[in-house]
């Protein structure tokens, strides 16, 4: 039988706990990964200086109202360009780049629109999003209490709150996602494009991530791209360049 003491001592253990190099590592990771699929070029996946990105300062970001752990995270993580194409991870769902041209000079809430959560929900200082996404998207919330993200989106609605008003992750009563480490999430994306669930395409100029059900009216669409993506070699021996053409040529025939 083991002793209360005990107890507590599996609890610490298990519970998540916040490492800013694990955030910097899975994220670098799955950019990586994106860049192998025919959507995301390499080139677009930034990684920082030895001394962090210039322009984020605890100055330059006091409009967002974030607290200095926050604040070195970003200035450490890679990111994604968007400068040239608005590229989107999951489906209807961008990358956020805090080195991007919008964060370069007195950052503020309003003027970085879209990037922060739409809607009433007050987020705490310790909680920073990931991705943005509008309406229809997603906005990944990362806790940098615990090292755990949430997924929130402006349209879900969560009908059974988890935690009283007085917790300080009181805040994850209005996300809809399951709480989970940054990792596991990025593994779940990860699945859903190794098994075709999703796919990242630039169609008709415009990136976006595919997908359907059985039945929606783009599941044709859907299953052509899977042929064609499998063509190629997916997953084993897959020909990046040339299934990117592939599926140029296939979207300008449509």
């Amino acid at each position: 039988m083991s002793s209360e003491g005990e107890d507590t001592d599996v609890e610490s253990t298990l519970a998540p706990t916040y490492d800013q190099q694990d955030i910097i590592t899975g994220l670098t990771d799955f950019y990586q990964f994106l860049s192998t699929l025919p959507y995301i070029e390499p080139a677009a996946i930034l990684t920082p200086p030895s001394t962090g990105w210039p322009n984020i300062t605890r100055e330059n970001f006091s409009g967002l109202r974030k607290n200095d752990e926050v604040i070195n995270l970003l200035k450490h993580l890679p990111y994604i360009d968007l400068s040239g194409h608005e590229y989107v991870i999951a489906p209807n769902t961008h990358p956020t780049d805090y080195r991007g041209e919008r964060f370069q000079h007195n950052v503020t809430e309003e003027s970085i629109g879209i990037c922060l959560p739409l809607g009433d929900v007050e987020f705490p200082e310790w909680v920073i999003s990931l991705t943005f996404g509008s309406r229809d998207g997603t906005y990944v919330m990362l806790d940098t209490t615990d090292g755990t993200v949430t997924e929130y989106n402006i349209q879900d609605e969560n009908e059974e709150p988890q935690y009283e008003e007085d917790d300080p992750r009181s805040w994850r009563n209005q996300c809809e996602g399951e709480t989970k480490s940054l990792a596991a999430l990025l593994d779940d994306w990860k699945e859903k494009y190794y098994r075709l669930e999703w796919m990242g395409h630039d169609m008709n100029g415009w990136p976006t991530v595919m997908w359907a059900d059985r039945g929606d009216d783009n599941y044709k669409e859907v299953k052509q791209m899977r042929k064609i993506i499998r063509k190629h070699g997916w997953p084993n021996s897959f020909n990046r360049e040339a299934c990117k053409q592939a599926l140029i040529e296939w979207d300008q025939s449509r």
